[in-house]
């Protein structure tokens, strides 16, 4: 009913040992062009970034697709166009019971905000944007990490974040979370709609798709029946075909449609994790916006935010046999080959980039090599028995904060968005209606004067009221019609509540935020 798919544009805490923390004397440094040692530069910071709505939602799946036309950088903003590296953020998690029960000693630890160092041999370091030792909370990696991604997004700029790292090293949990302690995607989902609340001067469209990456196939989480889907590509970039899209309303469909997905999803236990990730997984959040009141008419920003959780590696210690095996080749495929992209992106003299060595990478490509911003969270364990998988997260880290993108803002410049489609054909309906209703009186008149002029011919009066009754019925019910059709259009499109007619989209919401209860757990023990 309302077209296709977009594309995917250009973009457990217990009881456990103190985790070491070490302060550094040395000034804290900025991600450098190779290991660290303590006389790095200082490190930088980074910008921080609930309307409601009658549960109604819409849905939509075609495998053939709008091509509206998009200008990433109108001419006079090409000399705003400022080239940024990508973000990355290490986040380490506490030694968990089953480290501690067989002897595992700490290997790798936080050395202040931005560097991560090697315990056995402390010349051995990387800097960071920012280095989360395991008291810290997800709300403030999300903080760091993805708001000013979820903002920026919010203006028309595409973004992707995902979680990296090995099995168990708590990408799902920081992706995801739980009820006590929300990770990146309800917290991002609780952003957008409170920027929207927070921006009367604007409305909205938003439509979410689900979809994981299992053996090198693509399922649509929303819909069982979407499996092994297409990525095609066009002059715009890389798209999922067929991918089914909810429109949503509110905040609180949201994570049923996740719930929804995740039942979808494949997972197996190994000899490390009960529950572990089958597949990877990519929640898209697309965002039209377009002027509100005086401005109404003007062109629409459109981005795509994707939030990616990314299944872990395995080494052979995770001693898997028959599916788990096969499973873990194919996965393993998919993160070498991201690693070998993201080497060939900071590699001046590559030639050829193997985005189509596995469909990870492939779907990533207009992410990685677009007009977007990326951040990346690599998540870590201090373990000492996996000290080696450590050092390959830093190090696939490392050359990630080196790939460069530049960040600018989509515009669709013709009048085949979704919304504007919603909002021209509302105007249409409300013409209609009121030329209906003018169609009314006008009957209801002519009736009367029918009356006068043949007051003595009863038959025929008789045979013309029943007539004349049958078409005002006919019109109400026309009437009726499409005053539904039109509430049900308008509850589509979200606005503010507020009154001011405010243009700006501000970089956050105004609500105060609290750390879950589980978290401060983790800080009181570990602090103590």
């Amino acid at each position: 009913m309302f077209g296709s798919s977009y594309r995917s544009q250009r973009h457990s805490a217990s009881s456990v040992s103190p985790f070491r923390s070490r302060k550094s004397q040395a000034p804290k440094p900025h991600a450098s062009k190779g290991p660290l040692t303590s006389s790095s530069a200082s490190s930088s910071r980074f910008p921080s970034s609930h309307a409601t709505a009658p549960a109604a939602p819409t849905s939509t799946s075609s495998g053939v697709r709008p091509l509206p036309v998009y200008s990433t950088v109108p001419e006079q903003a090409e000399s705003c166009k400022i080239k940024e590296n990508v973000t990355v953020t290490v986040r380490f998690r506490p030694l968990s019971p089953r480290e501690i029960n067989k002897g595992d000693e700490i290997a790798w630890y936080a050395d202040g905000d931005s560097i991560v160092r090697n315990e056995h041999n402390p010349s051995v370091s990387y800097g960071f944007d920012r280095v989360f030792g395991p008291a810290t909370t997800t709300r403030h990696v999300y903080d760091v990490a993805a708001e000013h991604i979820i903002s920026g997004a919010m203006k028309g700029i595409d973004g992707t974040v995902f979680a990296y790292g090995v099995t168990s090293s708590g990408k799902t949990h920081t992706m995801h979370g739980e009820q006590k302690s929300p990770g990146v995607i309800p917290l991002a989902v609780k952003d957008v709609f409170g920027i929207i609340q927070e921006t009367p001067g604007r409305e909205f469209l938003l439509r979410v798709s689900y979809l994981e990456i299992y053996n090198e196939v693509i399922n649509d989480l929303l819909d069982p029946t979407g499996q092994n889907l297409k990525i095609r590509e066009d002059a715009e970039g890389t798209y999922v075909e067929g991918i089914k899209e909810e429109v949503v309303l509110s905040p609180a469909h949201v994570p049923s449609l996740i719930a929804a997905g995740e039942e979808h999803r494949h997972v197996g236990s190994n000899n490390i994790n009960l529950l572990s990730s089958r597949s990877h997984t990519n929640f898209t959040l697309t965002i039209e916006s377009s002027p509100h009141g005086e401005n109404e008419g003007e062109d629409v920003t459109l981005s795509q935010l994707h939030l990616i959780d990314l299944t872990g590696s395995e080494s052979s210690k995770t001693e898997t046999t028959g599916l788990r095996r096969k499973e873990g080749s194919y996965i393993n495929k998919s993160l070498l080959t991201l690693g070998t992209v993201i080497s060939k992106l900071t590699d001046g003299k590559a030639t050829h980039i193997p985005y189509r060595d596995s469909k990870l990478t492939r779907f990533l490509q207009s992410s990685l090599s677009g007009h977007g911003r990326i951040s990346v969270i690599c998540t870590v364990t201090p373990a000492s028995s996996n000290s080696e998988e450590t050092h390959n997260t830093l190090k696939f880290a490392h050359r990630s904060k080196h790939v460069e993108v530049k960040a600018s803002q989509n515009m669709i410049m013709d009048e085949k968005s979704l919304i504007k489609k919603y909002q021209k054909e509302i105007s249409s309906l409300k013409e209609e209606l009121n030329q209906l209703k003018l169609g009314m009186m006008g009957n209801s008149y002519t009736n009367s004067s029918a009356e006068e002029e043949y007051v003595n011919l009863k038959l025929q009066l008789e045979a013309g009221q029943v007539k004349l009754q049958s078409r005002l019925e006919e019109e109400e019910e026309a009437k009726a019609a499409l005053m539904g059709r039109i509430q049900r259009l308008t509850k589509l499109i979200l606005v503010s509540t507020k009154n001011s007619m405010s243009t700006n989209i501000p970089d956050r919401p105004s609500y105060h935020r609290h750390h879950s209860f589980r978290e401060d757990e983790i800080i009181s023990k570990i602090t103590q």
